[in-house]
């Protein structure tokens, strides 16, 4: 069984390797960007067991993405990305804030 940070790095890599500076695990209020990535991991997904041990284990997550920009092109980034790293994952949500005026973008991950 891979460790457990090791999947997470993963997704930590990952989006690093897009040029783009704002990127945050867990927590964006420093940001002060009209577009940045927060991302986590949050829960063991659906995993393999043999003989009541754990053999697999599937971790899950999600990335938020925050424009003003209307068909921001770094979403596609995200996506290729993700793809490009082997990395399963699904868009789980497009939505319009009013309060903040932020697209935001929602994709969850998993990693085994």
């Amino acid at each position: 069984m891979n460790s457990l940070i090791s999947k997470i790095k993963k997704i930590h890599t990952a989006l690093n390797s897009i040029q783009f500076d704002h990127i945050y695990h867990y927590d964006a209020s420093t940001s002060s960007s009209n577009r940045y990535i927060v991302w986590q991991e949050e829960a063991q997904a659906d995993s393999n067991y043999l003989n009541n041990n754990l053999e697999e284990q599937t971790v899950q997550g999600s990335i938020d993405f925050y424009t003003k920009t209307e068909f921001d092109d770094l979403a596609d980034e995200i996506q290729k990305t993700l793809v490009a790293h082997n990395i399963a994952f699904s868009l789980f949500a497009i939505q319009y804030e009013k309060e903040t005026g932020y697209i935001h973008y929602t994709w969850n991950w998993e990693v085994s």
